[in-house]
């Protein structure tokens, strides 16, 4: 299958993974999920870079250092699909830590991208010099990335995949990281569909479902949320919020009755039940 000519795309989701158990065989392979903002990183011919949210926000501002992507992309144009990680002292990824670079820019992006560096964690190319790869198996795809030699640096890293999904699974869980995301070699891209050629697999609890509502500021729980399941319900929520949520949880629902939610979610109560001793005032009890 070849590459389609198009335009530099715009306005393109990313590809999600389904929720499950790792699939074992030949045709698969594995790559570390890491605790982060997912972002489609775009490299213009001419040397411009801009990084948009899983929403579709445009996040440019808020990481300035990714602008020097341009250097080694060497005047190609390019599209792409990483994960933006910041680190804690010991060096595992922190969401919470992240969240001190969102919503900044200017001046005040550059002088806390020195206090909280990131990493771009590169783990697919969906265009590149005027042509769609997004059609090309996923086996493809990786191979014309690492024809760009767009190196490792402090900004940037192209993700390391893995023959062996299991034993994956037991470095990442012992070393305290997110978990493992399992890909069909001959996967093709699909932009904004969960799909399950793409498996991921949590090292931490993600039977929880969380529900939030209501006007509050839910920037500096969203790490909580991260680390209760990532399955969150929004009900009634301002535009703002329910965008936060989706770019950085693995399941965001919303509903706007919670008639609704009950239906949907019949087992909620016992489990909305236990997650509000950690988060009191986030939920609501069905």
């Amino acid at each position: 299958m070849s590459a389609d000519l198009e335009s530099f795309p715009v306005g393109l989701s990313p590809m999600l993974a389904t929720a499950g158990e790792l699939p074992q065989g030949s045709g698969w392979t594995y790559e570390t999920k890491w605790d982060g903002i997912r972002g489609l990183v775009g490299v213009q011919a001419n040397g411009s870079v801009s990084v948009r949210t899983r929403a579709g926000n445009d996040a440019t501002a808020q990481f300035p250092e990714l602008a020097a992507l341009s250097e080694p992309a060497d005047g190609h144009a390019l599209l792409l699909d990483g994960e933006v990680v910041a680190f804690d002292s010991d060096g595992k990824p922190s969401f919470q830590r992240l969240q001190g670079r969102l919503g900044l820019g200017g001046s005040a992006a550059l002088v806390r991208a020195h206090s909280i560096p990131v990493l771009l964690v590169i783990f697919d190319l969906l265009h590149l010099d005027g042509y769609s790869t997004r059609r090309l198996p996923l086996e493809n795809r990786r191979a014309l990335l690492e024809q760009l030699e767009l190196g490792s640096g402090p900004q940037w890293h192209i993700s390391t995949p893995h023959d062996d999904g299991q034993l994956l699974q037991a470095i990442t869980r012992e070393a305290g990281l997110e978990g493992v995301v399992a890909k069909r070699l001959d996967s093709p891209y699909l932009p904004g569909v969960r799909t399950k050629t793409w498996i991921k697999r949590r090292n931490l609890n993600i039977d929880t479902f969380v529900i939030v509502s209501g006007d509050s500021d839910f920037s500096p729980l969203v790490s909580k949320l991260k680390e209760l399941g990532k399955h969150v319900i929004g009900l009634g929520l301002a535009e703002a919020t329910s965008d936060l949520l989706r770019d950085n949880c693995d399941e965001f629902i919303y509903y706007d009755d919670l008639d609704r939610v009950s239906a949907a979610l019949p087992r909620m109560s016992s489990q909305v039940s236990e997650v509000k001793q950690k988060v009191f005032g986030l939920l609501i009890d069905s």
